[in-house]
């Protein structure tokens, strides 16, 4: 009756989280420890059997061991949505049983280390169940299970500390999409265009981080005003022609105003030149050769004899 009342949980955990994909199925499982005497190897918990269960060497104060890890290489990096995992149990010993694995943590990780992990789950105070799931809405490619049992730590009540136990998983399941670009229970939505990376929430689609110029949950607004870049707080310089930047970029696309050149916009124009871009030259007729104004092309100390306006570009003619 054991057997098949597993069984059943397995269908009921299959059928909860079926819409997103099976990541961990057969894929290449370890722990710390193997118990000596039986196949209790950690491929046991992702064969998709429930009636084999991968089991450590005991931990606890009369073991060796004072903490235990099992992990599963998924094979890729990968958006994880939720994590089952289906503890041994034994007839008449659920509670026993229940506080032997209080206390457990499971972690998401790129390196497979668990230093530098996103924190799944923690288990604190109560118990957990036999059957169970938590939400894990992490990109990784390993998912990392770990318990212990310290000495000098006051743990919650129920937790079992008197005796040195295994830990045995009997299967976990980790349900997520292989694509990191989309989300959505069917792993089908594309990941809006503007995600950092392409990548978003699996279960909302909303972007992590925006890319450049772009802000939002889902990365739709541009920068407005004269804000660009990343997560648009930098601020256009004040010399574009049109006031505005690119909101991506920063540069003025649409030129300088006068006295102003380079892609931003913030070189003033070398000496000789100016006006829009600095595309003009000073008059060649400014009193002995000064400069002009950068913006207006004025000259700064007046004409050469024989010439007049602003710009010493009008010749005075004489009857």
């Amino acid at each position: 009756m054991f057997l098949s009342t597993r069984g059943l949980l397995y269908i009921i955990a299959i059928s909860v989280c079926k819409a997103y994909e099976d990541l961990s199925n057969e894929k290449l499982a370890t722990q710390s420890t193997t118990f000596t005497g039986g196949l209790y190897n950690a491929s046991n918990a992702v064969d998709g059997n429930v009636t084999t269960c991968m089991r450590t060497e005991p931990m606890g104060p009369n073991s060796t061991y004072r903490s235990v890890w099992w992990k599963v290489d998924l094979g890729g990096e990968y958006n994880i949505q939720e994590v089952t995992i289906l503890f041994k149990n034994y007839d008449s010993y659920e509670m026993r049983q229940r506080g032997r694995f209080a206390g457990f943590r499971i972690y998401a990780s790129i390196t497979g280390e668990i230093n530098g992990s996103a924190l799944c789950y923690e288990d604190v105070s109560q118990l957990p169940p036999l059957n169970f799931t938590t939400t894990c809405t992490a990109t990784g490619r390993y998912v990392i299970y770990y318990n212990d049992r310290l000495d000098g730590v006051t743990y919650p009540e129920g937790y079992e500390v008197s005796h040195s136990f295994p830990t045995e998983l009997c299967e976990v399941i980790v349900k997520g999409c292989r694509n990191l670009s989309v989300f959505g229970v069917d792993c089908n939505e594309p990941c809006p265009i503007n995600c950092k990376y392409n990548k978003c929430d699996i279960q909302t689609g909303d972007c992590f981080e925006c890319e450049p110029g772009w802000s939002g949950d889902d990365c739709t607004l541009k920068c407005h005003g004269r804000w660009y870049g990343k997560d648009c707080a930098q601020l256009c310089v004040s010399h574009c022609r049109y006031a505005f930047c690119n909101h991506v970029t920063g540069r003025c696309d649409g030129g300088c105003a006068a006295g102003w050149t380079g892609s931003s916009c913030n070189e003033s124009c070398v000496d000789g030149t100016f006006g829009i871009d600095c595309d003009r030259n000073c008059s060649s007729h400014c009193l002995n050769d000064s400069l002009c104004d950068k913006e207006t092309g004025h000259c700064d100390m007046g004409c050469n004899p024989g010439y007049t306006s602003n710009n010493c570009t009008e010749g005075m003619y004489t009857s």
